[in-house]
């Protein structure tokens, strides 16, 4: 066991190692101060591992070097078109012109729509494949996980990535890197059923 990580940290990955039925990977390296999760969880291979990364702060004689956690989900998907798409948390400021925008939204389709976008920033590079993916469960999950997202969820060629500047140290954050873990595995699960559907059509 490597004596130079905090318990805290160790204790909130063993439960993660727990939760994904993986073994913890330690470092060997004293530059990488945090363990690592990786394997096949839910039938996909997935890894989970906290970095730090320092950067110069202030200007002059006030000029620091300042170190923050991170934390990354690395999840594999079979993405066959290279579709790009990234999910944001929504920004304040936009949340007010669209809810100026949207007040006479009626229905609950038509509600859920505004949360969506109240809640979050979407880009894509293909329109029918966002809206396909909204159209068949997404938009729920996005809903469902609207106090949980705290940073970008986007699809990188294979890989969907969430990467949030946290460490592991707590439950409520170990709790919440678990459900985006299992967010990226709904994801992919649905990416790849749309490239069936697609690949099936042509």
């Amino acid at each position: 066991m490597l004596q130079y990580l905090r318990d805290p940290i160790l204790r909130e990955y063993h439960d993660l190692s727990k939760y994904l039925g993986l073994d913890i990977l330690f470092a060997k390296t004293e530059w990488l101060q945090a363990p690592s999760i990786e394997g096949e969880y839910r039938g996909r291979h997935i890894r989970v591992f906290s970095f730090y990364v320092s950067r110069t702060v202030g200007h002059g004689n006030k000029r620091r070097i300042k170190t923050d956690p991170y934390t990354s989900v690395f999840v594999h998907c079979d993405n066959f078109y290279r579709y790009q798409l990234s999910i944001a948390p929504g920004k304040p400021g936009r949340k007010i012109l669209r809810k100026i925008k949207n007040l006479f939204f009626e229905s609950d389709e038509e509600a859920d729509e505004r949360l969506l976008m109240d809640n979050y920033t979407l880009s894509y590079n293909d329109s029918y494949f966002a809206d396909s993916l909204l159209n068949n469960g997404f938009r729920d999950m996005l809903l469902t996980h609207k106090k949980s997202l705290k940073s970008m969820l986007r699809l990188e060629s294979n890989t969907i990535v969430y990467t949030e500047r946290v460490m592991i140290d707590r439950t409520e954050k170990r709790k919440r890197i678990e459900e985006m873990t299992d967010l990226s595995i709904n994801l992919a699960e649905l990416i790849e059923q749309f490239t069936k559907g697609h690949r099936t059509e042509v």
